[in-house]
């Protein structure tokens, strides 16, 4: 009996360890299918529209308005499991097969449908990936490092496809990527139901989300600012290079390397110094970097482009929100990330609808403006200790 239940044990846990083999070369799949849709999009626009600044901020807008969904999800995933996140990574790859045979005018409407499945499916994915994280910046360095790798390489297959004239080919190579990967997590939801609590009540939610809504506050500021800096980086890095093939090794290709690169890093150093103060360094290299842009040559927009902030800023986030929101609600926290990000997004959309300025150089200071009371923000709640770092288990 007793040998039984050894054996028993030891087929369970080669049951994980083969789980855990599959998961991770989701982000993998995840990283490169948004890339590669990326780059075919923004190379498409730039073809179509050229350096048109409100049609490209209502595309930015349309692909992060829907990230509001995301927290939702997220609790739904927490509560139930994730098998209705994994139907919305199916629709999303579905969607995107649509992209080749749309105008200018229709193309909003089908980012607005793709990324608002889309961000119903990834919470799943960051989820999964806190969880194993448990707490360690460093393996959730090493987790989102796929991801890195996978945008890494994404750049190199529009930039490819448009050297034969096959630009839209990108839309069809992404949605395989996005089918591939959730159908290897549908294999393991299972597993993932299996240690996802269905006891977390609405009242706990509610808790959980009034402990930790200054965090969220914080990253809704910058979001807003990174996607009004992001919106003219785009348009700028395009008209500093000669074609879509190096726009797209740019884009996405170099910068990745960067950031495969420094993400480990950047977990071992989260897990030394408090997230907050890597937070804070973030957002103030991306003030600097706004108003960098003002002034900048051809040359130092693609230096800058390059240089690795987001790693920094995205692991310290989700190390901060992973700790905070306690081990029931790590699918919560990793919508919370998407639906802060969103609204930020929203707002910046809203703003510049409300200024009517086109002029990239006031738009750039606007940005650097909301950087600098998002820092402020963190300031303040880092002095005053409203947020305690919340990271014992509730």
């Amino acid at each position: 009996m007793e040998r039984e239940d050894r054996n028993r044990e030891s087929r369970k846990l080669t049951r994980i360890m083969s789980t855990d083999k599959i998961f991770f070369i989701i982000p993998f799949l995840l990283g490169l299918s948004y890339s590669v849709y990326s780059v075919t999009l923004r190379t498409k626009i730039g073809m179509l529209a050229g350096s048109n600044y409100p049609y490209m901020i209502l595309i930015t807008s349309m692909e992060t308005i829907p990230g509001i969904f995301s927290v939702i999800m997220g609790y739904y995933i927490d509560k139930f499991g994730g098998g209705l996140s994994i139907i919305f990574g199916f629709l999303a790859s579905i969607s995107l097969l649509v992209f080749p045979l749309a105008s200018l005018n229709i193309l909003p409407i089908l980012v607005f449908v793709f990324v608002s499945s889309y961000m119903l499916y990834t919470p799943i994915i960051y989820g999964i990936i806190l969880k194993k994280a448990m707490g360690s910046g460093k393996k959730l360095g090493l987790l989102l490092m796929m991801q890195s790798i996978g945008w890494t390489l994404g750049g190199l297959f529009p930039a490819t496809f448009s050297l034969f004239g096959a630009i839209d080919f990108g839309f069809v190579f992404s949605s395989l990527m996005l089918l591939f990967s959730t159908w290897l997590l549908s294999i393991i939801e299972k597993p993932v139901k299996s240690v996802v609590s269905t006891v977390n009540s609405l009242g706990d939610f509610a808790r959980v989300i009034s402990l930790n809504w200054k965090i969220s506050l914080g990253i809704i500021m910058w979001s807003s600012a990174y996607s009004m800096m992001s919106g003219v980086f785009s348009l700028k890095l395009y008209n500093s290079v000669n074609s879509e093939f190096e726009y797209g090794i740019y884009f996405t290709v170099l910068t990745g390397i960067a950031s495969i690169i420094v993400r480990p890093y950047a977990g071992i150093i989260v897990d030394k110094v408090d997230p907050i103060k890597i937070i804070l360094a973030s957002i103030t290299a991306y003030l600097l970097l706004s108003l960098a842009l003002v002034i900048a040559t051809p040359a130092l927009i693609v230096i800058l482009w390059i240089t690795p902030i987001y790693p920094f800023f995205d692991t310290a986030s989700y190390s901060l929100l992973s700790k905070a929101m306690g081990e029931k609600f790590q699918f919560t926290a990793a919508g919370i990330i998407s639906t802060s990000m969103s609204i930020g997004g929203t707002i910046n959309f809203l703003l510049y609808n409300f200024l009517k300025t086109q002029e990239f150089e006031s738009l750039l200071f606007i940005a650097s403006a909301i950087f600098f009371i998002s820092i402020i923000w963190y300031l303040f709640l880092f002095s005053k200790v409203l947020i305690s770092f919340r990271c014992k288990e509730r």
